[in-house]
């Protein structure tokens, strides 16, 4: 929809998995993903991670891991 030029605005995704190598991580963000969270995951930490990046401040280009929870916000 981006693409098509329907949405006037990024709208943010987060994948969400169990393969938690690097570099399956590495190749969601690739993909666009804007974050990426292994399972398990606890509740809180994600919905933590929603707000933030819909607020729009994760802080980039760093990746974090807290308590299971793979992030890397991708703004420019």
């Amino acid at each position: 929809m981006e693409r098509q030029g329907e949405l006037t605005g990024h709208v943010p995704v987060i994948a969400v998995t169990a393969n938690a190598r690097s570099e399956q991580i590495a190749n969601a963000l690739g993909q666009g993903m804007d974050q990426v969270i292994t399972k398990p995951f606890r509740i809180p930490d994600l919905l933590g991670q929603m707000r933030n990046l819909v607020a729009g401040t994760l802080i980039s280009p760093v990746a974090a891991s807290v308590g299971g929870l793979e992030a890397r916000a991708t703004f420019t």
